[in-house]
């Protein structure tokens, strides 16, 4: 149903056309004003699907009005009509903006309906066009700082592993609390470095290179464990315990940051606030999803910032904290999981923002006993480490062999390939995804087909999804920069046949 406002100084002519429209369509809402100020406060206040517009108000100048009411509803519609119509005025008109002219005499309600429909429908479709265009212009954007923080978050990942190495095989050498206190603080620094480094990795995905089936309950028991997770005085964090047996298919990692990124916006929104509020987090099934729900009473957003508060680098906080990146790399984890990111938000009354994910099969894991039996069966084993960075191949083989374990160093594929043709029979191939050359699934297919049973584990600092669905995945990916303990437990894994 159309609403329409008439703005015309003569009140036998608003009751003339309102007649007019009434009569071509039953339905229609019209409303009439008899000056230009009254109108363009109706427009500011009401939903309007079009605007009748006198050319000749008393005492005012349409066109102004017309100015008047395209600054309050840029994509409004204005009929401009005049009983002393002329060439020039309907020139001046159009100029102006107007969508339409008419002029009084001899009008029919016929035309003047054709008219109004006319406006509405081609600005229905500027406004579908106008959203195409905006969502590419920003699918755009997001491409291309994807790919700019694809290849920043590869090099930068490598750096921060062999740092997390060096780090890790200093812990032996401290013997004061001082240098444990320092040592634990750079491995904060690095995690959280990682931290960035995913939300811009997560910024260059088409499709999530990580993606399984995640068990809820775990990923909420893993959100409440984190620290930086606890929310301030003021809050009460209200967290709704998922059924166990509800799953999603996305990345788990990506999954707990998102969720980790929600309840510090709920928490930021709500301290804008200056009150007590709550955050409720909820989760609920729909058909095949999983809506996950993060709600605080918090501040709110206005319509103009809440329609780009996703976008990439788009931040409303003032001070450092705010990288702009957290909402992208939630809308970037939906997309790629074929999932949704809804938000939704009234100002001065709070923000809800609601995650839907596909549902998974039973999330199945390894019970407790079998994956601490399996991190603890180390063996003197041999693997075939294969990594282009110089640094972080050195690292990693340091921390394998403290280990026990014993391990061949290629810096790409080809040399791998060489490696295994002179004789050596490694039990597992440790190799990096994104290499020069022969990449890590391509090394990983040639060398499954040599030797069937061999066991193989990628890493990676940032790798395509593109390359990923070109291959069949021979072993688990582990992403850059990965804790020892992480690797070792996963080779042991590996090696034990889980």
């Amino acid at each position: 149903m159309s609403s329409i406002l008439i703005i015309d100084d003569s009140p036998e002519d608003r009751e003339l056309f309102s007649s007019m429209l009434k009569e071509a369509e039953p339905d229609v809402t019209v409303l009439a004003c008899k000056d230009g100020r009254d109108g363009v406060g109706r427009a500011r206040q009401q939903a309007l699907d079009c605007v009748l517009l006198d050319l000749r108000l008393d005492g005012e100048d349409g066109l102004e009005v017309l100015a008047q009411l395209q600054e309050v509803r840029p994509n409004l519609p204005v009929i401009v009509f005049t009983g002393q119509g002329s060439e020039q005025a309907a020139t001046d008109a159009f100029v102006a903006g107007a969508a339409y002219y008419l002029p009084k005499r001899d009008l029919t309600g016929k035309a003047l309906w054709t008219a109004v429909r006319r406006v509405i429908h081609r600005a229905s479709l500027d406004r579908e066009l106008k959203s195409k265009r905006d969502a590419m212009e920003r699918s755009n954007r997001l491409d291309a700082i994807g790919q700019l923080a694809a290849g920043i978050a590869h090099d930068f990942n490598n750096q921060l592993g062999a740092l997390r190495y060096c780090i890790e095989l200093l812990k032996s050498a401290a013997v004061t609390e001082r240098s444990k206190e320092q040592i634990h603080a750079a491995l904060k620094i690095v995690d959280e470095s990682a931290s960035l480094a995913t939300r811009m990795i997560a910024l260059s995905r088409q499709g999530d290179l990580l993606a399984r089936d995640v068990n809820l309950n775990d990923t909420f028991a893993d959100l409440r464990a984190l620290p930086s997770a606890s929310v301030s005085g003021q809050v009460m964090l209200d967290v709704d315990i998922p059924d166990p047996d509800v799953s999603v298919v996305c990345d788990p990692g990506q999954l707990l940051n998102a969720l980790l990124n929600l309840v510090l916006n709920a928490d930021d929104a709500i301290a804008a606030k200056g009150e007590i509020g709550t955050i409720k987090v909820l989760v609920a099934r729909e058909d095949n999803k999983v809506r996950i729900v993060v709600k605080d009473d918090g501040i709110g957003m206005e319509e103009e910032i809440l329609s780009k508060c996703a976008d990439p680098f788009f931040t409303t906080k003032t001070d450092r904290n705010g990288t702009g990146l957290g909402l992208a790399m939630v809308q970037s984890l939906a997309n790629d999981s074929g999932g949704e990111l809804l938000l939704h938000s009234t100002p001065g009354v709070g923000t809800e923002a609601a995650l839907l994910l596909p549902t998974g099969t039973r999330a199945t894991t390894a019970s407790s006993s079998s994956i601490e039996q399996a991190s603890h069966s180390v063996r003197t084993a041999r693997i075939l480490l294969v990594e282009d960075a110089a640094l972080l191949a050195a690292l990693t083989k340091e921390v394998l062999e403290t280990e026990g374990f014993f391990v061949e160093l290629a810096q790409d594929g080809s040399r791998a390939l060489e490696i295994l043709s002179s004789g050596f029979v490694p039990d597992l191939v440790l190799t990096d995804i994104r290499m020069p050359g022969m990449n890590g699934f391509e090394l990983a297919d040639e060398v499954a087909r040599r030797s069937p049973e061999m066991k193989f584990i990628y890493v990676t600092g940032y790798a395509d999804s593109s390359e990923q669905k070109k291959q069949e995945l021979h072993g688990p990916i582990l992403q850059k920069p990965v804790e020892p303990r992480d690797l070792i437990s996963t080779i042991n894994t590996v090696l034990a046949g889980s």
